[in-house]
């Protein structure tokens, strides 16, 4: 049966049977030209979901990105960058060096209340966490340098402190060793880790100086590097190194013990029975004679000075019979000028007082730098000059402790009476010179070779028990060190100074910190929505 469809033939001329199997070529590309060519249907293929989500999260992981690399160089990068142009942040060669030759573990203490209540220790809060950052960055030098900080109101810990190094006074800082065997410790006081300043419109300022404070307190915990001998002399009332009692103005065992705990060793030393000064003495301390050394006394001191020895002397009031004073011209020869007055100092009260406050007489010499920066309290002190005469002397004054200006402090020159008053034509007017330094020149280079000072009775046990006793003990102990060791000594003075910081600020310094503050977060905040526009709509 047919399908009623008829098939679809090409169209063209009937052939017989035997054509059939031949196709004629022109009818084959006529009717394929006839037939109309569609084009193949191709379906989109969709994109790869991942890249759409990469493309649009690219911006917000690039900033996760950029903020955990900020977020590790906080933890594990350096925690101050020194981009100061005086390298203020920097630490000194001089302190690098006493880091690298720590005997062991040092510990650093500071003792302040959490809640300052007076300015000096407001300044001592700011000073110690001064203190505290420079600690810190020591330890990435040295690791066996430790910190802790300590409430005396809070911690039993300060106050058992406190009991163990009676010179420590609240506020202050404690440097010493963690062997229980080694009693060493070094104190130090605001007076030796700041000075107060006034800057402009009578604002408090405070000059930073714990770098050096710190390089000079862990250089005396090490000591001396050759165990000195030092002699103190005996025969002429000087004060006694056999009187230990803390209360008493005549004795030098405090001060002895001082020098041993440095690595000194002390003895006493009678010109008299030996007639010359040891050899191998490193430092001849004459500690307030009240009698006149004998010709052969003086001139053994005078060889021994002069062929390199060292000495240290501390004057009396009372210095020897009038017309005959043997030290004072022998001081003489080495160009130094010892005057027959004492220093007073009116107070605020105008009460005259014989107990003056003397201050580290400002200089670039090196021992000038090397003094703490705490003021001295000295008691019936003489004056101490530079002997100016025809001949030039081949010595180096240095200047040390000086006191305040006239009319406050003067050289007093009458003895007799006790009531002193200022007398232009005979006094002497203040600032005035209560200690001093000599060096020798040879060629090009100098040497210490005495230090003068114009009471004896610093050295005694009274004062360095006192309440000055550790300003006083880390001053004398710089001019010890500078005497039988310079270049230990000096190894203390730091490069950098330090730029002052201002204490308090007032209601406007505060309001411009703020709105300073809030400007440079919303300009920040500006340039970074920019930015993210910007990147949005490219």
């Amino acid at each position: 049966m047919s399908s009623g469809r008829k098939r679809a033939a090409f169209p063209g001329p009937k052939s017989s049977a035997a054509d059939s199997s031949r196709v004629d070529s022109s009818t084959v590309e006529s009717t394929f030209a006839a037939v109309p060519i569609v084009e193949p249907i191709v379906e989109p293929i969709e994109p790869c979901r991942w890249g759409t989500w990469v493309s649009r999260f690219a911006q917000p992981l690039s900033w996760l990105v950029w903020l955990g690399l900020l977020l590790g160089l906080s933890v594990w990068g350096p925690a101050t960058i020194d981009l100061t142009r005086s390298r203020g942040l920097t630490l000194s060669p001089q302190l690098i060096e006493q880091l690298a030759q720590l005997p062991g573990p040092v510990e650093v203490t500071i003792v302040s209340p959490a809640r300052p209540r007076t300015v000096a220790e407001q300044a001592f809060q700011i000073a110690a966490g001064r203190l505290r950052d420079l600690v810190e960055r020591c330890q990435a030098e040295n690791p066996r340098l430790r910190l802790r900080w300590l409430d005396p109101e809070a911690d039993s810990a300060a106050r058992q402190l406190a009991a163990d190094v009676p010179q420590l006074v609240i506020p202050g800082v404690v440097i010493r060793g963690t062997s229980e065997t080694d009693p060493r410790a070094e104190v130090l006081q605001l007076g030796q880790l700041a000075t107060l300043a006034t800057g402009a419109q009578q604002s408090p300022l405070m000059d930073f100086l714990g770098e050096q404070a710190l390089v000079g307190a862990l250089q005396r915990l090490r000591g001396m590097r050759a165990h000195p001998v030092i002699h103190v002399l005996t025969g002429h009332g000087e004060l006694s190194l056999d009187d230990d009692d803390e209360t008493s103005a005549w004795g030098v065992a405090r001060f002895a013990q001082i020098l041993r705990q440095q690595g000194c060793e002390v003895r006493p030393l009678d010109l008299s029975a030996t007639g010359r000064v040891p050899t191998g003495a490193a430092l001849v301390i004459v500690a307030g004679p009240q009698t006149a050394l004998s010709a052969p006394e003086a001139e053994a001191l005078r060889t021994y000075w002069k062929l390199g020895g060292r000495g240290l002397v501390l004057l009396e009031q009372n210095s020897g019979p009038s017309g005959s004073r043997p030290l004072e011209e022998l001081l003489g020869e080495f160009g130094v000028r010892v005057q027959d007055d004492r220093l007073v100092t009116t107070g605020y009260t105008g009460v005259v007082e014989l107990a003056s406050p003397v201050l580290p007489a400002r200089g670039e010499h090196r021992l000038q730098r090397l003094l703490p920066p705490a003021p001295l309290v000295v008691r019936d002190a003489r004056s101490v000059r530079q002997q100016v005469g025809v001949e030039v002397l081949p010595y180096e004054f240095i200047p040390l402790w000086v006191s305040h200006a006239v009319p406050r402090a003067w050289g007093e020159t009458d003895l007799v009476t006790s009531q002193a008053q200022y007398d232009a034509d005979r006094d002497l007017p203040g600032p005035v010179s209560v200690g001093c330094a000599v060096e020798r020149r040879v060629g090009s280079q100098t040497e210490p070779v005495l230090a003068v000072l114009g009471d004896s009775e610093l050295i005694s046990n009274r004062a360095l028990t006192g309440d000055r006793g550790t300003a006083t003990s880390a001053g004398l102990s710089v001019l010890i060190q500078w005497l039988v060791d310079r270049d230990v000594a000096e190894s203390a003075i730091p490069a950098q100074r330090v730029v002052a910081a201002r204490l308090t600020s007032s209601p406007a310094d505060l309001q411009r910190a703020v709105w300073g503050t809030a400007l440079v977060l919303l300009t920040g905040c500006a340039v970074l929505g920019f930015t993210t526009w910007l990147q949005t709509r490219n």
